[in-house]
Parts: structure tokens; C-alpha cells; sequence
């Protein structure tokens, strides 16, 4: 997928160049993702137990939030005195824990969830947590900019960036408006002029998925 992205304006008028957006990208590098991003729709999770039980468990978070963490036999051959080979038993390689909320948590903060409740049933099996994929976010930019219209942007896209998508990329004119995001139904103000300034990045959110981008010129 590609995005034509402004990269400058001359004269009044708008350069752009068609840049690649990230869809369901796998990490190669997980260490890269910064510590503050949380867990959306979309986004793809391993879960991996190593101790009593040896298993792999592969997730893609849904709209509301929750993955299962269920048993997942492995069925053992039994090979018998003439050679042959018949199913015999089974083995559960995953633990049945139940219901997790991912959505809108870190990482460790979902593996520490996750191994609280599984230390109290098999203390001697632990869990770690990884993001193997990246969905992508769907957004809404209206109001005052040259390119309204939804988006389809990187869930590491901040509020900034999915304001440049739609044309409004210079400090001195996002100082000449207010910004605003309708998210889960309510309407916050973001003060981006803080990020610019003081480098406050909880000035500048990272975008989730649904959020209408709402940038408005203040009336002279």
C-alpha cells in the first residue's frame, strides 16, 4: 500500500511524493517498537510457555480487545510391537487460562497479566510475550486542511504525522489552529504546540485505530 504524502510546500503549493505505508508488517527488529506503544485492533501477538508446558500460541487482537488463551493437544504416536504407529494419547502444550484484554496495553504489561495468573496454577511454567505484527489504523482527518479524507497509516503514527497526510505539516500553521480527536465517541483538544516546543510526546499521541482528526484556524 502507498500514501501520497506532502513533504513541502513553495509558493503556496503543495509537493508530495507517494511514500510506502506499513500494513501488517512483521517485526524483524521487536526491540525497535518504543516502550510506550500499546497493543490495538489488529495488531498480531506470540505468547510462548516454557517449563511443565512447551507451546506457542499465535494471536491477532480483534475490535474488542481480547484474546483466549486456550489448551492446544498434541496428539502422540504410539508405535506398536509390529511397527505400527497409532494415535495413542495426548499432550497439552498450552495452558487454559481464559480471557486476556491485549487492547490498549504494553507488552510486559500483558505478560506480567498473563504470567500472574498462570504462576497460580503451574508455578513452575513461565510466559513471555511478543508482537510479531503490526495492523494498520484507519483515520479520519476533516476540518481546515488542503486534504481531508481517511487514511490508512502506521499504528507508530502520531498525531503529527497523520496531520502532515492531510496538509497541514508547519509549525507556524498548526500555531494558527486547534486540534482535536473524536475517539471512542469523545472529543479531546490536543496541544501539539507542547511536543513542538518541549519535545512532550503525551502531547502528541500515537493515533488509534478510528480516530477522526479534527483541525480547525483559529478566527482573526
Amino acid at each position: 500500500m502507498q500514501e501520497y504524502v506532502p513533504v513541502k510546500k513553495k509558493n503556496n503549493i503543495i509537493y508530495v511524493e507517494k511514500i510506502p505505508t506499513l500494513q501488517h508488517a512483521v517485526l524483524s527488529y521487536p526491540y525497535l517498537l518504543p516502550e510506550d506503544y500499546r497493543l490495538n485492533s489488529g495488531d498480531s501477538i506470540q505468547i510462548r510457555f516454557y517449563g511443565y508446558f512447551n507451546g506457542t500460541l499465535k494471536r491477532s487482537i480483534p475490535e474488542n480487545g481480547e484474546v483466549v488463551i486456550t489448551s492446544s493437544p498434541v496428539v502422540i504416536p504410539y508405535i506398536t510391537m509390529s511397527g505400527g504407529i497409532t494415535p495413542f494419547s495426548t499432550l497439552d502444550t498450552i495452558p487454559i487460562l481464559g480471557k486476556f484484554i491485549a487492547k490498549g496495553k504494553k507488552l510486559k504489561e500483558l505478560e506480567e497479566e498473563i504470567r500472574e495468573k498462570l504462576k497460580e496454577k503451574y508455578p513452575e511454567t513461565d510466559v513471555a510475550v511478543e508482537l510479531i505484527g503490526l495492523g494498520i489504523r484507519l483515520v479520519h482527518i476533516v476540518g481546515d486542511v488542503p486534504y481531508p479524507g481517511y487514511y490508512s497509516v502506521s499504528p507508530l503514527t502520531r498525531i503529527s504525522g497523520a496531520l502532515a497526510m492531510g496538509g497541514i505539516f508547519e509549525n507556524s500553521e498548526i500555531k494558527r489552529g486547534k486540534i482535536y480527536i473524536i475517539r471512542n465517541g469523545k472529543k479531546i483538544e490536543i496541544n501539539l504546540l507542547k511536543y513542538i516546543n518541549e519535545g512532550d510526546l503525551n502531547s502528541n499521541p500515537y493515533v488509534e485505530n478510528g480516530d477522526i482528526i479534527i483541525f480547525k484556524k483559529e478566527k482573526k
